[in-house]
């Protein structure tokens, strides 16, 4: 029977084996210019503004109950994942990690200083991914493409050098919980309030 130790071992050998197929074997010089992209939040603005054009379309003036907790959504997502786990977890991210065989491909400026798990912009995305599809999937049905959205930026977060797969697994199960558990209690108001003002 493995013990505790060579079980984590094995994980973080296979965790640092999918790092390196994503990072440097299956590179090419179109990813190279798409995933730094895709991983900032600001070239996102404008689907930002046209979910919130869709909900205000389908819930006039309860569109501030939407908004406010879409909010609580992403600050709850990330405060948890960058001051909570990361601090009890503290774990090294690829580009801090010397222990790797092949040297990491950075393609940002810069190695962020934070820990590695969980990842802040997995957490943060399918946060929102959930939230949005689960509030909104009444009245969309194409909602349910924002989880492909979510898991693109993940595969960019890895692919650009500062995640490990774990740690955007961790931040997507993370962020799945958390906008799961803001979607069933924002519905659940939402329809008290609907039957008050009916």
């Amino acid at each position: 029977m493995l013990s505790t130790k060579c079980i984590f071992t094995l994980l973080q050998s296979y965790n640092q084996a999918l790092f390196t197929l994503i990072n440097s074997r299956l590179s090419n010089p179109f990813f190279d210019w798409l995933m730094p992209m895709l991983r900032y939040s600001n070239n996102w603005v404008i689907l930002y503004i046209l979910l919130l054009y869709l909900c205000y379309r389908k819930l006039k003036l309860t569109t501030w109950l939407w908004l406010l907790f879409a909010i609580i959504t992403i600050t709850l997502s990330d405060v948890i994942s960058s001051a909570v786990v990361k601090n009890i977890y503290d774990t090294m991210r690829p580009c801090q990690d010397n222990s790797l065989l092949i040297p990491v491909r950075m393609l940002l400026t810069r190695c962020p200083s934070s820990g590695g798990f969980t990842s802040s912009h997995a957490t943060n995305h399918f946060a929102i991914s959930i939230f949005f599809s689960s509030t909104l999937c009444a009245y969309y049905k194409y909602t349910k493409w924002l989880y492909v959205w979510a898991a693109c930026i993940c595969y960019a977060q890895v692919y650009v050098g500062v995640h490990y797969p774990g740690d955007v697994l961790g931040g997507m199960l993370l962020g799945l919980s958390i906008g799961y558990i803001t979607a069933t209690v924002y519905q659940y108001i939402f329809t008290t309030f609907r039957l008050h003002t009916v």
